[in-house]
């Protein structure tokens, strides 16, 4: 079944919607964390820290907003960007770093986002990405 551009795949709202969730998971995982960043020195160190924070979350919420829309290159984008979290969160794991709250909320986070990208790389979700971008070269 081709999806037309307008008709996202349950699959894909799926996705979409699970991306949101561990968005927001994250967010709650950086609130929790915050009273670390008071610890990094001066305030100027905190205030770029939780700078830094702001917009990584700005711009993962860009990417999954675009790929609501159908972007494939949001989608590939975000597929990179879950490949070298992943590996950085691994090796954060296995370099001793401490396991606890912080580190289960990290890894219930990318088991949900390994989840939704699955799904956005179904061949249903697939055709309808292809629709979209199809229909967006027509005019």
């Amino acid at each position: 079944m081709t999806a037309s551009p307008t008709t996202r795949p349950s699959k894909s709202n799926t996705a979409i919607i699970l991306l949101y969730v561990a968005w927001a998971l994250g967010v709650l995982r950086a609130f929790l964390g915050a009273p670390a960043i008071s610890h990094l020195g001066s305030e100027g160190q905190a205030g770029a820290a939780v700078a830094i924070v702001v917009v990584i979350f700005a711009i993962m919420l860009f990417f999954i907003f675009m790929i609501g829309k159908g972007r494939n290159w949001a989608r590939i984008t975000f597929l990179v960007l879950y490949i070298i979290g992943t590996v950085m969160m691994v090796v954060g794991l296995v370099s001793g770093a401490p396991f606890g709250a912080a580190a289960l909320m990290d890894i219930v986070q990318v088991i949900i986002q390994l989840v939704a990208l699955v799904m956005l790389f179904s061949a249903e979700s697939n055709a309808w990405f292809q629709s979209v971008k199809a229909a967006k070269s027509k005019s």
